[in-house]
């Protein structure tokens, strides 16, 4: 088996993971895999999330609606937030990305010191939540823009020697939390 790993965290451009033609590995669900050959890749007009946020309001939920995607597409995206909010985002709903055992970070303009680890893939209709926080003691509009690429895709029925695999969803959900 040969796993192609063009998604390198470190790399500051950003690319689309893979080319047409190239064949895409979707975590599912829990240890479920699907496979599809990419037909087309083209760039989407960034995205502003506009939010009002009170004083110290916290944890204000933004569903990333504007990023939807058909059945047959999935979406390579970048955050970056542009005022001094804290963004954290959890994909499925329940389970938070950012996270190690004992920290659940959140984005901020500093993230953007590092683009790459603002970095995420969706597939169809299925996207994060962002929620967004507040830490000024006065009222403040929260934007966070949303750039990324659309791949249009087709079934491909039998697993591959070669493919990319697309790290959607946050890891707890694609291999199962080990507690």
């Amino acid at each position: 088996m040969s796993v192609t790993a063009l998604h390198l965290p470190y790399k500051e451009e950003f690319e689309p993971i893979a080319r047409s033609g190239d064949i895409v590995a979707i975590p599912i669900g829990r240890q479920e895999v699907r496979y599809f050959r990419v037909v087309y890749v083209e760039p989407v007009q960034p995205v502003l999330v506009i939010e009002q946020l009170s004083a110290l309001e916290q944890k204000k939920e933004h569903r990333l609606e504007e990023i939807e995607l058909e059945e047959d597409q999935m979406g390579q995206w970048r955050l970056a937030p542009l005022d001094f909010v804290y963004v954290a985002m959890n994909f499925p709903r329940a389970v938070s990305k950012w996270s190690t055992r004992s920290e659940t970070t959140s984005a901020t303009p500093y993230s953007l010191l590092a683009p790459q680890v603002l970095e995420f893939f969706t597939y169809a209709d299925d996207v994060p939540v962002l929620y967004l926080s507040n830490p000024a003691h006065e009222d403040q509009v929260a934007r966070v823009a949303v750039i990324g690429y659309r791949f249009a895709l087709e079934e491909f029925r039998e697993k591959p020697e070669h493919y990319v695999f697309i790290p959607a969803y946050s890891l707890e959900y694609v291999i199962g939390a080990r507690r």
